[in-house]
């Protein structure tokens, strides 16, 4: 049962009761039943993509940490590399707890089924801590290489490897710098994209990086899914969580410690031009992986990608291959044109004996058309700087049939120049 404190002062006297606790397993239970009620009034209204937003959430980090100012090379430095524990007991294991362990060797598993490599595939991780997963993909023969803000961890990561007998190829750097010009077949933020304050930036110059059929992989990030009962924890699109973990974080480290809903995690991959498929870890959270694949060309309406914007709003049908259906009323969140895109195709057909009534808007123009059965179109609108979303709205029908959906128009390709 959590339970939700008003007062700032109070509410961080509490975390540290919790935090003194001396199992670690017993601390990261207590500290996550807590959380600080914090009244989201001023975010009500405010585009989560704006510059408002971004510097109202860095002033409650400046109230909550009692720092003037972030700056992530000196903030996000940690300690935790230099207890002198050594190369053989990095996290998870320096929690000395079977089951904490358990859970991290249960999630690296899931997050490597989903990655999906094989000996020779090239991979980034960012933020990559003290190195357990990098070193899992190169035992295995990848070639891996580590950025992390932080010299301690990369120094941990090169003293493992050299008791191992691999290589990892470490760099100092920031989220979203990269190896000269290398492309990766996979990008990997484990427990770490939530410390990226400017992510949309970030997941631009990203794109970048990857090869053609690459992705990025998030795993274990705090990202309130719709039905879960977290969002007490990131209580607004996105911004600073308010359990007890995150919060002690940043008031004694002045580490960044964000958290994101579903719904905006999606609109902002889609706005810096990836789609995005979601895989649950049965039993553990911090297994979650989220994939984001770059389309430069043509949209993946083939796969079962999540598409939504930061406010909720979908309103499509799960894929049937070569088209995706419409409930009526659906949305898709358009790419920024920094990332090298300018114009959307949208080709409909419909599938129905009956006339479509069908108006599609962009960001900068909207068009109206009427589709006999099955009669096709093919509309282009010009993409915003800003990003925006395509909506398509129709009128609605239901097959006679067992289904039951109601359905729009049938989308049979959205193409990207």
């Amino acid at each position: 049962m959590r339970i939700g404190i008003d007062n700032l002062e109070s509410f961080l006297e509490e975390v540290n009761r919790i935090a003194r606790v001396p199992d670690a397993e017993g601390q990261l239970v207590g500290l996550s039943q807590v959380y600080f009620n914090l009244d989201t009034q001023e975010w009500n209204g405010l585009d989560p993509f704006g510059a408002s937003y971004r510097e109202r959430m860095l002033a409650l980090y400046k109230r909550i940490s009692n720092r003037s100012y972030y700056d992530p090379a000196l903030m996000e430095l940690t300690e935790a590399a230099g207890t002198g524990e050594g190369p053989f007991c990095p996290l998870p294991y320096r929690f000395f707890n079977s089951r904490l362990v358990g859970e991290f060797l249960s999630s690296y598993g899931w997050i490597l089924r989903n990655l999906d490599v094989r000996s020779g595939a090239e991979i980034l991780e960012y933020g990559a801590g003290e190195g357990q997963l990098a070193i899992h993909m190169a035992r295995m023969g990848c070639n891996v290489y580590a950025i992390d803000i932080e010299r301690r961890f990369l120094d941990l990561i090169r003293q493992q490897c050299a008791q191992l007998g691999i290589t990892i190829t470490t760099k100092l750097a920031h989220f979203g710098d990269g190896i000269g010009d290398k492309q990766f077949d996979r990008i990997v933020f484990f427990e770490a994209f939530h410390h990226c304050l400017d992510h949309f930036d970030a997941l631009i110059k990203i794109r970048r990086q990857l090869r053609p059929d690459g992705f990025i992989c998030f795993a274990g990030e705090p990202i309130v899914r719709p039905e879960s009962n977290d969002s007490v924890l990131v209580p607004y699109s996105w911004g600073l969580r308010m359990d007890g973990e995150a919060m002690r974080s940043i008031a004694q480290f002045g580490w960044m410690e964000l958290g994101y809903s579903e719904h905006y995690f999606i609109e902002l991959l889609g706005r810096c031009g990836y789609s995005v498929e979601r895989s649950l870890c049965p039993g553990f959270i911090r297994g979650d992986v989220y994939m984001a694949r770059p389309f430069t060309s043509r949209y993946p309406l083939e796969r079962d990608t999540l598409i939504s914007t930061y406010d909720g709003k979908s309103g499509w049908h799960t894929t049937e291959q070569t088209h995706r259906w419409t409930d009526g009323d659906a949305w898709f969140p358009l790419p920024v044109t920094a990332t090298g895109l300018h114009e959307v195709s949208v080709s409909l057909k419909n599938m129905s004996h009956r006339l479509a009534q069908i108006k599609v808007t962009g960001p900068l123009a909207s068009e109206q058309l009427q589709l006999s059965s099955n009669a096709e179109e093919h509309l282009t609108f010009s993409l915003s700087p800003q990003g925006g979303n395509l909506r398509i709205l129709s009128n609605t029908f239901r097959p006679v049939s067992a289904d039951m959906r109601t359905l729009g128009v049938a989308v049979t390709a959205l193409d990207f120049a």
